[in-house]
């Protein structure tokens, strides 16, 4: 928030770069394995999740109430910027580059960069169809797209022997984080102006969204694996 202050930055440029980073720490990991514990029964393992994820959220509670503290004096014209969606062109190649930088962040071996790529790439049409298009709401817009990457990533993660999450992760980052959310809840917080909360909660349901969709999909798309791939066996020697 320094730029801010030292007027580098308006107050709604200094609240996106800090809401860009904010989505950046957003529990993804932590949501995801909370998701598949409790679908898969280990509720004790889901508890201990859950508490973390809630300890985690309230530190950025803590944070965006320090940002709100230096934002105080932020341009009240801020307020009212709006976003519109990307080209359908560029949004793929936005996709792609996320997933592409997480892949390289999280150390993965340069045959998974490709995969890592295409995980973006699928991930981001089926969410801007399912929310722009179709009109969902921007959580079960995610939940769609989370759950059609876990699907494919379920299915192609044994033929690659890689594990399901070194698709999906990748997936995730470049195409269903919550960005838009986390900035009008930042940049209204830190303005003081109703409706933050709101949008705080969007954030974390479309988060949540995120970790049950890819779940889910995973499950399905292993079952489909699990089922062509004897198939795939068998048919040479018939």
């Amino acid at each position: 928030m320094v730029p801010a202050d030292a007027r580098v930055l308006t107050g709604g440029e200094a609240a996106s770069v800090a809401a860009a980073n904010m989505v950046l720490l957003l529990p993804i990991l932590s949501v995801v394995s909370l998701a598949e514990d409790a679908i898969s029964g280990f509720r004790a393992m889901a508890a201990g999740r859950l508490i973390s994820v809630g300890m985690f959220l309230a530190a950025m509670v803590g944070g965006i109430s320090l940002v709100a503290f230096l934002l105080r004096d932020a341009d009240v014209d801020a307020r009212n910027t709006a976003f519109r969606a990307l080209p359908l062109v560029l949004s793929l190649v936005t996709s792609a580059v996320g997933a592409l930088g997480n892949a390289i962040f999280m150390g993965g071996p340069p045959r998974l960069l490709p995969w890592a790529m295409g995980a973006g790439v699928l991930a981001g049409p089926v969410n801007g169809v399912l929310h722009q298009e179709l009109g969902q709401p921007t959580p079960l817009a995610v939940l769609g797209a989370a759950a059609v990457l876990g699907a494919a990533a379920g299915a192609v993660a044994p033929v690659l022997r890689i594990p399901s999450r070194s698709l999906v992760v990748p997936g995730i980052a470049g195409a269903l984080l919550p960005g838009p959310d986390v900035y009008r809840s930042l940049l209204q917080y830190g303005l003081h102006v109703p409706g933050a909360g709101g949008y705080a909660v969007l954030a974390f349901v479309t988060t949540a969204a995120i970790g049950v969709g890819t779940v889910l999909g995973s499950h399905i798309g292993g079952a489909a694996q699990r089922c062509w791939a004897p198939a795939s066996r068998a048919a040479p020697g018939g």
